[in-house]
């Protein structure tokens, strides 16, 4: 039997007779998650209700406290826990105030665009767009590069075809890709060596944006 501890909408304690759980959905009208509140488990997966709007710095991170992914909002993320305890917190806090300018290490880049894509491809608000438009050759580089690096790894088949899949999103949106910089990514395609990547930016400028020469 599991107990939620809520204190003027606020989640400070979480108890179960079991400290190993597959899944666990934090109550609707929880408006935030206090430090520590599932301190002493270890979560699969975390579903956060859509009323929440603030988590505590240590609310998620600690290594007694690992969640293997976390939905919130209509997107799911896999913290870089041990690496980075904070990655949870600051995702919520993304996701609940789109606020996308918080400053990450050069590991953690990536885990923020991935993030912001798929908070996009969840609502499409016209905010996230304009973020991507502002960052999209380096978003789209970073990504190819991770697709390519997967490609040479044995054993990297679902994460080879992840990054694909955002690479994919970011192409086939109709909002990022136009005729005035597909030059720019084809000649990039071309330099990281992505053939896959290649023939699905030609075929776009081609069917596409019916470009022919």
């Amino acid at each position: 039997m599991e107990k939620f501890m809520i204190e003027n909408d606020t989640l400070t304690g979480y108890e179960n007779e079991q400290h190993s759980l597959d899944e666990v959905i934090v109550p609707d009208g929880v408006k935030r998650i206090g430090a520590d509140a599932f301190c002493g488990y270890k979560i699969r997966h975390l579903i956060l209700p859509d009323s929440l709007n603030d988590a505590h710095v240590h609310a998620f991170g600690g290594k007694s406290t690992v969640a293997g992914t976390i939905t919130y909002q209509g997107v799911t993320f896999k913290p870089n826990y041990g690496v980075d305890q904070f990655i949870p917190y600051t995702t919520v806090n993304m996701i609940a105030r789109k606020n996308y300018d918080y400053v990450v290490n050069l590991y953690d880049a990536m885990k923020k665009y991935e993030i912001i894509l798929q908070i996009y491809m969840n609502d499409g608000d016209e905010m996230t767009e304009k973020y991507i438009k502002r960052s999209l050759k380096k978003v789209f580089v970073r990504f190819m590069m991770l697709y390519r690096m997967n490609v040479d790894r044995r054993g990297r088949e679902e994460q080879m075809q992840y990054y694909f899949g955002l690479i994919e999103t970011l192409v086939k949106s109709g909002k990022f890709i136009s005729k005035r910089n597909i030059k720019t990514y084809i000649e990039a395609a071309n330099e990281q060596k992505c053939p896959e990547i290649l023939d699905m930016l030609l075929d776009y400028k081609c069917n596409t944006l019916k470009i022919t020469d």
